[in-house]
């Protein structure tokens, strides 16, 4: 591969391969890689320990640390953006690199990925706007009237959704991402860098949003996007989805207050070029899911009251 543009990719220091291989056949399977700081030392070998459960090839560096759009304790150094180390193994490997967060757990063998590879798509991540629901549920304590608590794990509520449905836009999800070696890809990597490097403290997410929300050239036809299902990055929240690639705690923001520059009539999203989802609630919104005894219950304060059985599996990491 060649460099998109000056200043990109960036050499990244003292990155140690801590964790699996490089090697292996050029373009005929896929490499997982991620990478860590030291704190997360512990994470990342529970990753690894999954990857070797189901012999996924896999290359996982440590690094001195991360750039800021990741976290906001992060550096400011651009060698250190996800952008930035995804093209590198991308040019290193030579074959497709399904990225994850080193806090991710393979549950299952992620099957949709080996597709994948012998299919046409340039790039491939869990997109809000992609999936049929996107109801989001949270733990919640709660306090009887003699004031016995229950602990926060037992008891969900729905926290949010995303109200709007697209296929050719993106409000993604990046702990999971699969990503070849094309130059569509590499345009797109290089241009979400671009969009990090110019929006300081932004979180990556949001800032490859609008990357591909604001195409430049000939990306748009060139490009060749696939939205994973829930399953493939599935969150905690998601408490209805059994989960292949697992996210099992609750993602913090990555956000230190920065907005993203929006001019020249660029937005993040444009809603107005989606379309307004119905989306019917799984469970009604002045209930909680209770895990435990399996069951829709209401909660008014210091009393519950079941309502109705729970008819669907839930999966708590």
């Amino acid at each position: 591969m060649k460099e998109i543009q000056t200043g990109f990719p960036v050499d990244i220091p003292q990155m140690a391969l801590k964790h699996g291989s490089m090697a292996g056949t050029s373009g005929s399977v896929f490499l997982a890689c991620g990478m860590y700081t030291s704190s997360y030392g512990r994470k990342a070998k529970r990753l690894v320990s999954s990857l070797r459960q189901f012999n996924l090839p896999h290359a996982i560096f440590e690094v001195p640390a991360v750039h800021r759009s990741i976290s906001p304790r992060g550096t400011c150094d651009p060698a250190y953006t996800k952008a930035n180390f995804i093209f590198r193994i991308l040019q290193m490997s030579q074959r497709p690199v399904l990225y994850l967060d080193v806090d991710c757990v393979v549950r299952s063998a992620p099957k949709l990925i080996q597709r994948l590879i012998k299919g046409e798509n340039d790039f491939a991540i869990m997109n809000w706007l992609a999936q049929d629901n996107t109801e989001a549920y949270v733990p919640i304590e709660i306090q009887y009237a003699t004031g016995e608590k229950i602990r926060s794990d037992r008891f969900f509520q729905f926290s949010y959704s995303i109200g709007h449905e697209a296929q050719d836009q993106l409000i993604c999800s990046g702990a999971v991402q699969f990503w070849c070696p094309t130059p569509a890809a590499e345009n797109l990597l290089a241009r979400w860098h671009a969009t990090i490097i110019a929006n300081p403290g932004v979180p990556d997410d949001k800032c490859l949003d609008f990357a591909l929300n604001n195409p430049s050239g000939d990306l748009p036809m060139q490009l060749k996007p696939f939205w994973l299902p829930k399953a493939y990055a599935r969150y905690a929240y998601w408490i209805f989805d059994e989960p292949v690639i697992d996210h099992p705690e609750f993602p913090s923001s990555g956000d230190d207050g920065a907005k993203l520059s929006e001019s020249d009539g660029r937005k993040w999203f444009y809603p107005e070029r989606a379309r307004p989802k119905t989306e019917f609630p799984r469970i009604p919104r002045d209930c909680l899911v209770d895990v435990k005894m399996r069951q829709i219950v209401r909660y008014d304060g210091s009393h519950l009251t079941p309502i109705a059985d729970l008819d669907r599996p839930v999966w708590i990491s």
